[in-house]
């Protein structure tokens, strides 16, 4: 038996942003308040750290948010852009 375990978090607009859209700021800033690290840590830890994913597309507003997971040391695996049937999130 598969064990799966999905959280999501959610992503507020930016006051501070021009157009008062989602920011990498408000990304990050989400990121940091919910302890997403601890979180990783604790799911790495129940599971087994081979058998966590982490999936986020490859849209220009992830890119520094891509940035900051590999500089908390979190490895990304890389989905080609307009893949659906290579990319998983598109099936949820």
């Amino acid at each position: 038996m598969v064990k799966l375990m999905v959280f999501f978090l959610p992503v507020f607009p930016d006051p501070s942003s021009a157009r008062g859209g989602v920011t990498r700021k408000s990304i990050i800033d989400v990121y940091d308040h919910y302890d997403f690290l601890g979180i990783w840590e604790d799911i790495k830890e129940k599971v087994g750290e081979e058998e966590v994913f982490f999936i986020i597309d490859n849209a220009k507003i992830h890119l520094p948010f891509r940035r900051w997971l590999r500089r908390q040391g979190i490895a990304l695996m890389e989905i080609p852009a307009y893949s659906p049937d290579l990319n998983p999130i598109e099936n949820v």
